[in-house]
């Protein structure tokens, strides 16, 4: 699949990892950093990406709403996979009656974030399998007709070569809920980038300024607190997975590896571009709703002045498609084998307003 499987993009992580000389091939050195990060994150995850909780409720209800109107009457068996502290699924949860949810499984790699999950939804449903064992998953003979994945596909190798190594364990009709990816339209379109230039030159200096960093700074070298980064780079090289103690950038890039950072990052085959991927994957997958957001890049919107956020609102009024983040609906193809079928504009730019 072109989107996803780059030269540019293998050249890009070698480069980034040769000085450190790693010892274990790539796609291993991705899944083992991610484990090794996401167990340093777990305890601070939800304080460290506070924004999903504000920004993604909404879409998530809508997403929900939808898979609901497609499983209108059918019991449902759903796979949150890559479960993370839980958001997801409390989401789910909270729009679904109880009563229509025949079999829910939460995998993730971590067992921390595993252990984070648990806590927080057997609060309020106690009928749940956890696992951190993928092969309990694909060998156990179980089919799901719902699939929900959260800020997911981006810390993968081989993010849809995972989901159709997945599409054994979901039925012909099964529905794919995938909240918060990053896209790389957003960096793709020239004034995007121009607003977020803008905002960067006119506000860079305010990093400077911000008690929380230097908090934050001390609160590490003190051992008040974890710095993830900094922690899995020390594991790394404890872990053998390179000679030499690797970079903070290079960590972050590596455990977010599909998250562009700029027009560059793009160009070098980072960053997902859902409307090629819904061509790409149309023998499997149909893309039947897409919702974009995030018009200032990284910076959450809800931070910004109301100048700045009026700036965004032009954005997505004009480029309804192209923010920095996505959240899809798709729907697997009964027909897989036939001719493609490939979602019409008016259904994934309609959906995106």
């Amino acid at each position: 699949m072109t989107q996803l499987s780059n030269d540019e993009l293998t050249d890009y992580v070698s480069q980034l990892i040769e000085p450190y000389h790693p010892l274990v091939e790539v796609d291993v050195l991705i899944v083992e950093l991610n484990k090794i990060y996401h167990k340093f994150e777990a305890s601070c995850y939800d304080q460290n990406h506070c924004e999903i909780h504000v920004q993604l409720p909404e879409m998530w209800s809508q997403m929900i709403s939808q898979m609901c109107e497609i499983h209108d009457e059918n019991e449902l068996r759903i796979l949150d996979f890559g479960c993370g502290t839980g958001f997801e699924a409390e989401q789910f949860l909270q729009y679904v009656p109880h009563d229509r949810i025949a079999q829910f499984v939460c995998y993730d790699l971590s067992g921390e974030m595993l252990k984070q999950c648990e806590q927080r939804i057997l609060k309020t449903f106690k009928t749940l399998t956890f696992t951190d064992g993928l092969n309990d998953v694909l060998q156990a003979g179980q089919k799901f007709n719902v699939l929900l994945t959260n800020s997911l596909l981006h810390h993968l190798p081989d993010p849809f070569g995972m989901i159709e190594k997945l599409s054994t364990c979901l039925t012909p009709d099964a529905v794919w809920l995938a909240g918060h990816e990053p896209s790389s339209r957003f960096y793709k379109n020239p004034q995007c980038r121009e607003l977020l230039g803008k905002y960067n030159a006119e506000y860079s200096w305010r990093k400077f300024l911000s008690p929380k960093k230097y908090w934050d700074h001390f609160a590490s070298v003190l051992g008040f607190a974890i710095d993830p980064v900094n922690a899995t780079a020390n594991a790394a090289v404890k872990e053998r997975l390179f000679k030499l103690r690797p970079s903070p950038k290079t960590v972050a890039r590596l455990v977010d590896l599909h998250v562009a950072h700029d027009a560059a990052e793009i160009k070098a085959g980072r960053g997902f571009d859902f409307k090629l991927i819904a061509n790409d994957v149309s023998d499997f997958w149909k893309l039947t709703w897409m919702k974009s957001y995030s018009f200032m890049g990284p910076t959450y919107e809800g931070k910004l002045s109301h100048r700045w956020r009026v700036e965004c609102q032009r954005l997505r009024e004009e480029f309804p498609l192209d923010g920095a983040n996505v959240c899809c609906i798709w729907q697997r193809n009964q027909n897989a084998g036939f001719p493609r079928m490939i979602p019409t504009p008016s259904v994934v730019e309609t959906s995106s307003n």
